[in-house]
């Protein structure tokens, strides 16, 4: 019994066409021919091409695939998630705990008067120091002449960037920053110190504003210099003419 493909009504073995919905039976055939010659073509023998769902055989098909994937690829997957659980130990935990253990050992902490910030994305730890630490710079600024010398607050940060350079990767940047000018107090100032790598990159000394403390301290000394010599000349000549008014006498 021959049924209709396009309404399924019940047809006799020698009708040509529906009688029902007039579907012609040789469009049927040829439509068949058609699916023959696809399935002949690419080798889909097994597949009813009719009642072919691509949406439930794609995902059934996507879903072997995957299975397959992992299987042939298991060693391969396992150590890509290996990979991805150390770089989040590497950046969430170990490089936290080097930073925070470099600032403490070398006094930059909240409870030395200092405001630390740490951006593990940038790789740039700022450090803010308190009015104490700004005028302890100053005097020791002032003992040195403003000269070049190093000040201990930068061999503090040299310490932390060697360990920083040592024990990660990549290159941080370590920035001492105040409110104000060491030396003037006119406003803020910037970065006094800066670290990047092991190397210092900026230093207070060498600024314009810290030769301009140098030339002002030296002026002063060839002042007082100056007014030493005078009150010396001075002596001189006093005790030359109390001696020439006894000696008259």
């Amino acid at each position: 019994m021959k049924f209709c493909p396009n309404c399924g009504n019940k047809l006799k073995e020698n009708d040509s066409k529906c009688p029902k919905c007039g579907f012609e039976l040789s469009k049927a055939k040829l439509q068949d021919n058609k699916l023959d010659g696809v399935k002949q073509k690419f080798n889909l023998k097994n597949i009813d091409l009719k009642n072919f769902d691509l949406r439930k055989n794609g995902s059934k098909t996507d879903k072997v695939n995957v299975q397959q994937f992992f299987g042939q690829h298991k060693k391969i997957v396992w150590a890509i998630c290996a990979l991805i659980v150390i770089i989040l130990i590497y950046t969430q935990v170990y490089v936290p705990h080097v930073v925070n253990s470099a600032l403490e050992n070398n006094g930059f902490t909240s409870a030395k008067g200092y405001k630390v910030n740490v951006n593990r994305m940038h790789k740039i730890i700022t450090l803010k120091s308190n009015y104490a630490h700004e005028k302890q710079f100053n005097e020791q600024l002032r003992a040195n002449g403003f000269d070049t010398r190093q000040l201990p607050v930068e061999n503090q940060m040299s310490n932390v960037a060697h360990e920083l350079a040592g024990r990660t990767l990549g290159t941080w940047t370590i920035k001492m920053s105040t409110g104000e000018d060491l030396h003037t107090g006119n406003g803020k100032f910037g970065s006094f110190w800066v670290f990047k790598g092991t190397k210092e990159t900026k230093r207070f000394q060498t600024t314009p504003v810290g030769r301009q403390c140098r030339n002002e301290y030296l002026e002063r000394q060839r002042e007082q210099a100056d007014d030493e010599a005078q009150q010396q000349k001075d002596d001189l000549i006093g005790a030359g003419a109390i001696g020439f008014m006894l000696g008259a006498l």
